[in-house]
C-alpha cells in the first residue's frame, strides 16, 4: 500500500488515498481493482495515448531533443502495443501518417524511401514500424565523426 501512495501521483493517487482508511490488506485490494478498472482498459489507455501524439507539436529540423522526446513516446506505446488487440487505433494507418506529419520534413523523405522499400518487399507498413524509424532516426544524432554533414547540399 505504501508503493502505491509513494508511486503514485494525481487522480491515481487520490484513489489509493481513498482506500487508506480500511486495513492494509482490503484497502491494497481496493486500491488495486479502482486502479485495475481505470487503467486496464486497453481502449482508454490508447486514446490516452493518442491524445499525447495528436497534440505533439511538428518537430523543427535537427532538433535532437524533440525527436528524442517522440522516440521515447513512440517505444512506450510501442511497449504498450505489444498486449493490445489489432483492432486498437494505433494500429491505424491515418495514425501512422499522423505521426510521420509531426517528423521534419527531411525525415518524411526518408520515410517515403523506407515505405517504397517496405513496400516493394511486401512487407507491411505498421506503427511498429514507424516506431523502429523514428527509433533508427534518433540513434543517428549522436554519431560524432559525421554528425556535421551539411543535408542541404
Amino acid at each position: 500500500m505504501l508503493y502505491l501512495l509513494q508511486f503514485t501521483e494525481g487522480k491515481a493517487n487520490k484513489w489509493v488515498q481513498s482506500s487508506t482508511h480500511f486495513d492494509v490488506t482490503t484497502g491494497y485490494q481496493k486500491a488495486k481493482l479502482m486502479l485495475h478498472d481505470e487503467y486496464a482498459d486497453e481502449h482508454k489507455v490508447a486514446s490516452t495515448y493518442i491524445q499525447k501524439l495528436n497534440n505533439w507539436p511538428s518537430i523543427k529540423q535537427e532538433d535532437k531533443d524533440a525527436l528524442q522526446e517522440l522516440s521515447l513516446l513512440l517505444i512506450n506505446c510501442s511497449n504498450y502495443l505489444e498486449n493490445m488487440s489489432h483492432n486498437n487505433q494505433l494500429h491505424r494507418p491515418k495514425k501512422v501518417m499522423d505521426i510521420v506529419l509531426k517528423l521534419p520534413y527531411k525525415m518524411r523523405k526518408s520515410w517515403r524511401r523506407k515505405t517504397y522499400h517496405c513496400t516493394k518487399s511486401n512487407v507491411p507498413v505498421t506503427f511498429i514500424t514507424v516506431v523502429e524509424f523514428v527509433s533508427e532516426e534518433d540513434s543517428l544524432h549522436p554519431q560524432q565523426l559525421f554528425s556535421d554533414i551539411d543535408v542541404d547540399e
